[in-house]
């Protein structure tokens, strides 16, 4: 698991819910605990190198969206699915991307 350290490390650098999807049942997934009720609590989501689809409902619901993927027809499909939603669009390799974000990030203050 290539992404699991730089997930972890997101994770502890701002003190926001990380959550690593690999299931093709997605959110429907057991394992995965009550991961579909808080994403649909959700403001944003950051999704780094995954494909917006069934494994996530299409991205149903209010919460905007920041997707960050090379992949030129991924990325399109994003555009197509969210429209406005779609807050933040960056053509990056995923893995790198969550290092620099780890790196810049500030904890958030707890509510």
């Amino acid at each position: 698991r290539p992404y699991q350290p730089g997930i972890a490390a997101l994770a502890a650098a701002t003190g926001l819910p990380v959550v690593m999807t690999e299931s093709p049942r997605g959110l429907a997934d057991p394992s995965n605990g009550d991961v579909g009720a808080l994403l649909a609590q959700a403001d944003a989501v950051v999704l780094l190198g995954k494909q917006l689809d069934f494994t996530l409902r299409f991205g149903r619901g209010a919460a905007r969206f920041a997707l960050i993927e090379p992949d030129p027809a991924i990325q399109a499909r994003a555009r197509h699915l969210l429209g406005e939603r779609l807050a933040v669009l960056l053509d990056a390799a995923p893995l790198a991307a969550t290092r620099a974000l780890a790196a810049a990030s500030t904890p958030r203050a707890a509510d």
